[in-house]
């Protein structure tokens, strides 16, 4: 709740935003998080599935991120928040610039 999220430390206005935004935006991190770990394994198993994996987990970073930006996160939350999401999906830009190497692949 709202409350919850103000006596944990934030303001009134990131916790509003916070309890605000829609729920593809869960969906698109929990995506991105649990396609970039088993895309991750499957890199270091050097399967080729691990290159559609990583990939999805990437496009669901990228929604992510502008979900964040059109939803207010960015603006409520400053500069800290922007920059961690575009590590991450840097992050994620670049397993998937390894997964598509030829010796990433068995």
């Amino acid at each position: 709740t709202v409350e919850s999220l103000v006596a944990s430390g934030l303001t009134p206005e990131q916790a509003t935003v916070m309890t605000g935004y829609p729920s593809w935006m869960t969906v698109a991190f929990a995506i991105g998080v649990f396609g970039g770990l088993v895309g991750s394994v499957l890199l270091l198993l050097r399967k080729a599935v691990a290159k559609p994996v990583l990939a999805t987990s990437l496009v669901a970073y990228v929604a992510l991120w502008i979900g964040d930006l059109v939803y207010g996160v960015f603006a409520a939350m400053d500069a800290p928040q922007v920059i961690i999401l575009t590590v991450v999906v840097a992050i994620a830009a670049g397993l998937y610039i390894v997964s598509r190497h030829p010796a990433a692949r068995a």
